[in-house]
């Protein structure tokens, strides 16, 4: 899966890692907060204590409509 590669280049340990969500997860697509609300939903944290760091537009507004 493309996302665990994508963390082993970013030098993150796969144990340092409890919950992994793709877009193979979601029905609808940023900006829609829904990766974002089932990504809380998975650690089980409520979005109003998450920080997201996302590099587009569409992601900056999906992760503020989730409350994040």
């Amino acid at each position: 899966m493309k996302v665990y590669a994508n963390l082993d280049f970013a030098g993150i340990n796969r144990e340092w890692v409890d919950f992994v969500i793709t877009e193979d997860d979601i029905t609808k697509n940023k900006p829609d907060p829904e990766i974002f609300l089932k990504a809380a939903e998975g650690v089980g944290v409520d979005p109003s204590q998450c920080l997201v760091c996302e590099d587009s537009i569409s992601g900056v507004k999906a992760a503020v409509d989730a409350g994040m």
